[in-house]
């Protein structure tokens, strides 16, 4: 079924568009403890309002800059959706960062409220924070570890959906009137270098929106389809071109337990989309080229057979099809991509023999580049954007 966003001017009108047709529907899942836990498009679109009333009553309002330090879960999208609903733009810094860069990327933004995964980046947050006037408080996703934490400045996720929750029935009218007064040229998402050089850029809701609607246009994707969340949402990779997209597309987001449970839960979703960035598909080949090492040698020459007949045909012919159906179909069950459909890559290209690796799998790499951005009336701006974010992931 095919979505359009001709309508929707603002990354939060797509969002409620979407959970008032939707509303029942699964639009994200959580692996927690083992069991996949399934969240409605009316629980996200909830959860986004009581973080954008608790944003309004810690004092935030349209134009300021909300930060996330955290790895890609669900707390990290509502914290940042729930910002651009109330006219704020959203920072996403990359997780792995060290508390310098940190302090950079915050002063550099201005940020005045900054969201964190953890203990971890909690104490890189306390580092940073004496560089960073504008800040003002530090919300904390996952409380382990901290439960003696006396800081003025901290809080849990718990304490400040409470007050927003508080606020909201407070003042009824807030809400919808913040939410309405959303406006396409609003500032919403501040991409931030990766490094010490580099200067902060930022989109607006249009120029989200118009990326938003042609990469959906050009990937074909559509409702139904699933994918795994799991690259940084500092990136436009996974903020932008994944998440959003799937967004207005209604493809259902899968979060992970651990980034060191990829593999599993990639075989346990079997998503028909999937993007990541040229090493992480290097890393899925060089995976399996090993295991296929230390299997029998008539194993080992069937894969060698199969692979060289998909190759010499691009994946396409009948040896290669037969390739597949005999061999190659258990390798991309076994690396979690039976049912992929399409497979993205960031603006970077891969190896080319890589590329033809996957080819004779049945699986041809679509890139994230300029191309997203065509037609835009400041297209070469979002296009040396994409370019940049996307190889970054």
């Amino acid at each position: 079924m095919a979505l359009t966003t001709d309508t929707i001017a603002t990354v939060p009108a797509l969002l409620f568009q979407r959970a008032a047709a939707h509303g029942q529907e699964v639009i994200l899942r959580k692996k927690q403890r083992g069991i996949w836990m399934a969240v409605t498009w009316a629980e996200l679109a909830t959860r986004v309002r009581q973080v954008g009333m608790a944003l309004a009553a810690s004092g935030l309002a349209s134009g300021d800059v909300v930060g996330v330090l955290s790895n890609t879960r669900p707390e990290a999208v509502c914290a940042d959706l729930g910002a651009l609903s109330i006219g704020c733009s959203s920072a996403c810094l990359v997780p792995q960062d060290a508390a310098d860069q940190v302090a950079r990327m915050l002063h550099a933004s201005f940020c005045r409220l900054l969201f964190v995964d953890n203990e971890e980046q909690l104490d890189k947050a306390l580092l940073a924070r004496d560089r960073c006037p504008a800040l003002q408080r530090i919300v904390i996703f996952d409380m382990k570890g901290l439960r003696d934490l006396d800081d003025p400045m901290c809080e849990s996720l718990a304490g400040f959906l409470a007050r927003g929750i508080e606020h909201d029935h407070a003042n009824p009218a807030a809400w919808d009137a913040a939410l309405n007064a959303v406006a396409p040229d609003q500032a919403a998402a501040v991409l931030l270098p990766v490094g010490a050089d580099g200067a902060v850029e930022t989109l607006s809701h249009r120029d989200v929106m118009t990326v938003v609607d042609d990469a959906a246009m050009r990937l074909g994707q559509r409702q139904g389809d699933e994918r795994v969340a799991f690259l940084p949402m500092s990136g436009m990779m996974e903020r932008v071109l994944g998440l959003y997209v799937a967004l207005s597309t209604c493809t259902v987001s899968n979060y992970l337990e651990s980034t060191d449970t990829l593999i599993e839960n990639l075989r346990e979703v079997q998503p028909s989309v999937l993007g990541a960035s040229p090493v992480v598909w290097e890393r899925f080949r060089t995976r399996i080229v090993a295991e296929v090492g230390g299997a029998s040698w008539l194993q080992k020459a069937l894969f060698t057979w199969a692979i060289g007949a998909g190759e010499a045909r691009q994946g396409t012919g009948a040896m290669a099809w037969i390739a597949r159906k005999l061999v190659l179909g258990s390798v991309r069950r076994e690396m979690g991509l039976a049912r992929l459909r399409l497979a993205c890559i960031g603006a970077a290209a891969l190896p080319p023999e890589v590329e033809r690796w996957y080819l004779a799998l049945g699986i041809a790499m679509t890139r994230l580049d300029g191309n997203c951005a065509r037609g835009a009336a400041n297209g070469e701006k979002l296009r040396a954007l994409i370019e940049e974010f996307t190889c970054a992931a």
